[in-house]
């Protein structure tokens, strides 16, 4: 049969992925159905596979060149942020050009998604001037593309300005040596560092102000294996990058991540950690771009979300599943917060330790009389389960008068908790902050949120199946919804297994299913670490090791299994013999810690 492929384009790409600056304007999302006028399907619009949006998606004829294309209207010059929902159930990937009015931009990568009722979305940006443009997609090999269902499209108002500091070029400096003996690199050459741990390469970025700042990384590895490194900045780790194979050592790809950097001078390094060294690195490109004073609304760019959040409604945007919050700095000396109904929320100012304001809708003032002219927040929701039927939303900032928001930078690692009640952390009144999923990520210094619900199971068996339901954005949405380009997790911890032995789900059936849920997660998530708990009762812990066997063999050297036998006693630890106590969830976290810390 025809086969489409998709556009990913999360970390690795054949050419430099354009950035979005933190103070453009953004415009709602346009969505533009494949099997509708003007769209154009060279090929057959089909409805034979469940899932899609609309009335049908584009089934590509097997063909190089098979297009698909889109019409897209653009009110401004800027950049567009395109959003492409495929399935490819075929084995290999499927490669495409992706051609803006007429003009080649870069060819992208499109892998299997598993099977064709499997859809994923992924999402880059690419500057669009005024008016009518087409974004066509052109497939480079014989097996064609994969099915599409739509095309969304968000406009910003400017194109990002980025700096390029060449590899080559002083004051960046290469432990190694400046070659050009493979093509494709720009400038004069490109840094081949030396096969060792340490040997760094090093540049020098100029902010104009304190803020965040985007740094792409573009490089080739011709290896089979990664060469992760770690980006320092100004001396001190941020992150982890990946650095994949890309192929060959001709095939040029970017590696985007954001980081936090100080007015004037500052250093980046990429220091590889392991024998291999790096890859060929040919330039970084840094947005530095100051941020704008945001006024503390919902789509204030300057305010960071973490979690599963619906933006659908600009005026007030939804905390999905547990444990999602939100991080902002302003200035002024009073700070409140807006309301829609009753909730429980909670909150920390310059990193006080966080407090409840419980029952509170409307205007909600958090603090007055605050001294400095900067400060930061955080605020979280309950979540919405059982019978508490409390309204998880966001409203804004209630800023003093004269007072802004100002850019608030993002931990380098993000973690994805995926689970029950227990990882909830029910039914400890203070979740989901003495939860161990939040304990464990904050002592990590990274970001996190909690895909979890009470009652949840791995199988979809009479059950809130999270091998299904972690797709979606909440626990209230009935289909597949999320779209995983909003965030890639460099770590996801997966802790089901507790409730499937209450529905009846063989360990044959569970065992399968824990393959298909780890398969998922690595489409969603394709450099994350894997972490599958057993669970603290001791159910289907076979089963769960096997699985990680499983994919392990079949090469996801990035799944592992995690033991934790004598974690807990279920005697002094829970409060039922299953939910753990505040003191329980701490121990949990200060085993998983550790665990996590070897990989990210």
């Amino acid at each position: 049969m025809r086969i489409q492929a998709s556009l990913i384009v999360g970390t690795l790409l054949a050419a430099a992925v354009m950035v979005l600056p933190g103070n453009a304007a953004v415009a709602a999302s346009i969505r533009y159905e494949a099997e509708s006028s003007p769209a154009v399907c060279t090929g057959t619009i089909d409805s034979n596979w469940s899932g899609y949006s609309g009335s049908g998606f584009c089934n590509g004829t097997n063909a190089a060149g098979a297009y698909a294309q889109f019409t897209v209207s653009a009110s401004t010059a800027g950049a567009a942020m395109l959003s492409l929902r495929y399935a490819n159930g075929g084995a290999t990937d499927r490669p495409a050009d992706l051609i803006v009015n007429g003009s080649t931009i870069q060819n992208v990568s499109f892998p299997a998604t598993g099977a064709w009722t499997t859809w994923v979305t992924t999402t880059l940006s690419v500057p669009v001037p005024a008016g009518t443009n087409t974004i066509r997609l052109s497939p480079t090999t014989a097996e064609g593309l994969a099915n599409l269902d739509y095309l969304d499209v968000e406009m910003t108002s400017s194109p990002p300005p980025v700096i390029r500091y060449e590899a080559e070029t002083s004051p960046a400096a290469c432990t190694g040596t400046i070659d050009s003996n493979w093509s494709g690199f720009s400038g004069s050459g490109f840094c081949n560092g030396n096969n060792a741990v340490g040997a760094t390469a090093q540049f020098t970025v100029t902010a104009s102000a304190a803020g965040t700042a985007t740094i792409g990384v573009r490089f080739a590895n011709g290896s089979t294996a990664g060469r992760p490194a770690d980006l320092l900045v100004n001396g001190v780790r941020a992150t982890t990058v990946a650095f994949a194979g890309t192929g060959a050592w001709t095939t040029w790809a970017t590696s985007t991540t954001t980081v936090s950097v100080n007015p004037g001078s500052n250093s980046i390094q990429i220091s590889p950690t392991t024998s291999a060294g790096l890859p060929n690195v040919d330039y970084i490109e840094a947005d530095t771009a100051t941020s704008v004073g945001g006024n503390g609304s919902p789509t204030d760019a300057n305010i960071q979300y973490y979690g599963r959040w619906n933006r659908s409604d600009p005026a007030y945007f939804s905390m999905g599943w547990a444990g999602g919050y939100l991080d902002a700095r302003f200035t002024g000396s009073s700070i409140g917060v807006r309301q829609r109904n009753t909730i429980d929320l909670y909150y920390s100012i310059d990193q006080a330790p966080l407090q409840w304001r419980r029952g509170v809708s409307g205007n909600v003032s958090l603090a007055t009389g605050l001294s400095g002219s900067s400060h930061t927040i955080r605020i979280g929701y309950r979540e919405k389960a059982g019978s508490y039927t409390g309204d998880p939303v966001f409203g804004g900032l209630i800023l003093a008068s004269g007072a802004q928001t100002t850019a608030i930078g993002r931990p380098g690692n993000f973690v994805e908790f995926i689970g029950d009640s227990i990882t909830v952390g029910q039914p400890n009144a203070d979740r989901p902050f003495t939860a161990y999923p939040w304990l464990t990520a904050e002592g990590l210094g990274a970001g996190h949120s909690q895909v979890a619900q009470g009652g949840a199971c791995l199988v979809s068996q009479d059950c809130y199946g999270m091998m299904d339901w972690f797709r979606r954005s909440s626990a209230g949405v009935s289909y597949d919804d999320w779209n995983f380009a909003t965030y890639q997790a460099t770590a996801v911890v997966i802790n089901l297994g507790t409730n499937d032995v209450g529905h009846s789900v063989t360990s044959t059936q569970f065992q399968q299913g824990y393959v298909v849920m780890l398969e998922r997660v690595r489409q969603a998530y394709p450099n994350a670490e894997i972490f599958a708990m057993g669970v603290f009762r001791a159910r289907y812990v076979t089963e769960t090791r096997n699985a990680v066997a499983a994919r392990t063999a079949a090469g996801d050297g990035k799944v592992h299994f995690v033991d934790t036998t004598g974690w807990i006693d279920p005697t002094t630890d829970t409060s039922d013999n299953v939910h753990p106590t505040e003191a329980g969830h701490v121990k949990i976290a200060q085993r998983l810690r550790p665990i996590l810390d070897q990989y990210i």
